[in-house]
C-alpha cells in the first residue's frame, strides 16, 4: 500500500491550494479532490443566451448558452470588456447601491486573450456578479465578487477556469446571490458554501416573496424562468436598466431604453427606429447576442414583450404590467 500527495497552486498561487490524494493497494485506487474553504462552485443560466442555442448540449447533456459575445458571429469580435462591468464607470457610476462590492474584488483579467480563447462548453458568456450574505440576516453582505459563466453554466474566476476565490471568507454557510447586468438576479436559501450551488436546479432552494408583496399575487416558484429549456432554471432576461424590474409600458420601463440606445447608437445617424447594425457589449440586448434591435424580425422588443406578456402572474396579458420583480431582499449591512 502506499499514498502519495500531490499539490497544485491555482489561480492565486500563494492563497489557493488544491490537493489531491491518491492511496493505492490491495488492487484498488482511491482519489480526492478538496478546494480551499474559500472558493465556491456556482452554477447559473442566463435566460438571453439559452435562446437559439441550436440544441447544444454539454458533455453531461446540460443545455449550452450561447457565447455570441465572446466571438460575435459577424466576425469573431470579443465583446466582453476585460475589466468587470459591475465596478467599472460608466455602468458602475448608475448602479453603485445594487452593485456594492465588499473586499478584495480581483474583477480585471490579466490575461484576456487566453481566457476568451477557450471554446467549447468552457467558453465566457459573460460577467456576473456574486454576493455572499450572512445566514442570519439575508440583508448583510458579507462578500462580494465579480465572476466570468461559462456556456455550461458554471461561475468561474478571472482565470476563465477556476472556482471562484473569496479572499478571508470564514462562513461555511450563507444565503448567495447572483447578479446580472440585463437579467433579474436570484438569491439561494441558506446553503453550504463547501457544496456546489447549482440555480440550474429545481432541487436547489431559492428565495422567493411567495405573497408577501401583494397577497392577490403569489410569486412562489417564480424567482427564476423555468420555462426556457425544460427541467432547467434559468434568471429572467429583460432589465435593461438594471434596477431589478421588468417593464414593457412607460413610466420606469425597459423599452424606452431600448427605443432610446438604439435612437442615439454612434452610427445611426438618421435615429432610425429600424437601424440594424447596433452591435457591441449593449445593456439593451437581450440574448446577449452582440446585437440591439427594435423592429422586427429578430428584435429585443418583441422578446420583452413576450417575456411581460407571458409572465405566469400577467393573467390579464398587460404590457403595462408592473410585477416581474427581482426576488433578492434588499442590502441592509454591507
Amino acid at each position: 500500500m502506499k499514498a502519495s500527495i500531490q499539490f497544485f497552486h491555482s489561480l492565486i498561487s500563494s492563497i489557493i491550494i488544491v490537493f489531491f490524494i491518491t492511496v493505492s493497494g490491495y488492487g484498488k485506487t482511491i482519489s480526492s479532490q478538496r478546494f480551499s474553504s474559500d472558493t465556491l462552485k456556482i452554477r447559473v443560466y442566463l435566460e438571453g443566451p439559452l435562446f437559439d442555442n441550436g440544441n447544444a448540449l454539454a458533455m453531461d447533456g446540460r443545455p449550452l448558452m450561447r457565447d455570441n459575445l465572446r466571438s460575435l458571429p459577424l466576425n469573431g469580435q470579443t465583446l466582453i470588456p476585460g475589466k468587470s462591468p459591475y465596478t467599472s464607470i460608466p455602468f458602475y457610476a448608475g448602479n453603485a447601491n445594487r452593485y456594492g462590492t465588499v473586499g478584495t474584488q480581483y474583477d480585471l483579467i490579466t490575461d484576456s486573450t487566453s481566457v476568451f480563447s477557450i471554446q467549447g462548453q468552457d467558453a465566457i458568456v459573460d460577467w456576473v456578479f456574486i454576493e455572499i450574505r450572512n445566514q442570519n440576516n439575508s440583508g448583510h453582505v458579507l462578500a462580494t465578487r465579480s465572476a466570468l459563466l461559462q456556456r455550461d453554466g458554471d461561475v468561474v474566476d478571472i482565470d476563465g477556469t477556476s472556482p471562484v476565490y473569496f479572499p478571508g471568507l470564514t462562513a461555511t454557510q450563507a444565503y448567495v446571490v447572483v447578479k446580472h447586468r440585463n437579467h433579474l438576479g436570484v438569491m439561494s436559501n441558506v446553503v453550504n458554501l463547501n457544496s456546489l450551488i447549482d440555480f440550474t436546479s429545481g432541487s436547489l432552494s431559492v428565495f422567493d416573496y411567495g405573497t408577501s408583496i401583494n397577497p392577490s399575487y403569489n410569486f412562489n416558484g417564480l424567482a427564476q424562468n423555468s420555462n426556457v429549456k425544460p427541467g432547467f432554471r434559468a434568471m429572467w432576461a429583460g432589465d435593461f436598466d438594471s434596477n431589478g424590474k421588468l417593464k414593457f409600458g412607460n413610466p420606469g420601463d425597459d423599452m424606452n431604453q431600448l427605443l432610446f440606445g438604439l435612437l442615439y447608437y454612434g452610427s445611426n445617424a438618421g435615429l432610425s427606429t429600424n437601424f440594424d447594425s447596433a452591435y457591441g457589449y449593449l445593456p439593451m440586448d437581450y440574448d446577449l447576442n452582440g446585437k440591439v434591435k427594435f423592429d422586427n424580425p429578430g428584435d429585443d422588443k418583441n422578446m420583452l414583450f413576450s417575456q411581460i406578456i407571458f409572465y405566469p402572474l400577467n393573467g390579464q396579458l398587460l404590457e403595462n404590467f408592473g410585477l416581474i420583480i427581482e426576488q433578492v431582499p434588499t442590502v441592509t449591512l454591507r
